[in-house]
């Protein structure tokens, strides 16, 4: 008998709500309903002290009702806690630098971690960092990198199929990584 092919789950969070960073250093947050997006319901935040934003450009969700936002101004990413409707609290924002050496866009959670693509140029491609309960760990995070790509990759966005990651490049199109 043929395996049955596994059903993806949906954070319920990503359903109802659609996050949205926006380069003037906010981000906003709309309903989803059965007619889809719900305009009336957009609000726009900013965050200020540990949490403000720099020139934010991606946006992914965790199981664990947190919003991460990916700083490409100061090569860091703030994280956000949502309540149990996926409510965002600006209050409990905090921003986290990772390296010099990142230009974070886009990013993806696959299999507990959180994956950054890098705008920096060089052979690092993309960061992981595990996700814990609490968010992020940034001590875990680790360069993705490769010998078999020109050092003038600048990836803006990483998405998963159930064997690859996909990077996007604004110069050669895309990357597959096995």
């Amino acid at each position: 008998t043929p395996t049955p092919t596994p059903t993806p789950t949906v954070n319920p969070l990503i359903q109802s709500h659609i996050y949205v960073a926006n380069e003037n250093n906010s981000f906003t947050q709309c309903d989803i309903n059965e007619s889809g997006l719900d305009e009336t319901s957009c609000k726009t935040f900013t965050t200020t002290g540990s949490g403000a934003l720099s020139y934010p450009i991606g946006v992914a969700v965790d199981s664990n009702q947190h919003l991460f936002i990916s700083n490409f101004g100061d090569n860091g990413i703030t994280q956000c806690n949502l309540d149990s409707l996926g409510n965002v609290d600006p209050a409990s924002c905090l921003t986290s630098t990772i390296s010099t050496n990142l230009n974070p866009e886009g990013m993806a959670i696959y299999n507990g971690n959180l994956y950054i693509a890098n705008n920096y140029t060089s052979s690092n491609l993309a960061l992981s960092c595990s996700l814990a309960p609490t968010g992020i760990n940034i001590g875990s995070c680790m360069t993705l990198s490769s010998t078999n790509v020109n050092n003038t990759i600048r990836a803006e966005d990483i998405v998963f199929d159930n064997y690859h990651a996909f990077l996007t490049d604004y110069q050669y199109g895309y990357i597959q990584c096995n």
